[in-house]
């Protein structure tokens, strides 16, 4: 069952907004855990649109 995880990227702006989190498919709940940075997730795949268009 994927899972949709929201992991922390580690940037931190002062002056401009920049992405401090990203979403990423994991194969289950128990290996998007097994990542430090995953801060939740939700069942299913992460939505995979291109937003830079």
């Amino acid at each position: 069952m994927p899972v949709c995880a929201t992991k922390d990227t580690g940037l931190r702006c002062i002056t401009e907004p920049c992405p401090s989190t990203e979403q990423k498919t994991y194969a289950t709940g128990c290996t998007a855990c097994a990542e430090p940075k995953v801060i939740n997730y939700i069942a299913g795949q992460c939505d995979t649109q291109d937003t830079s268009k």
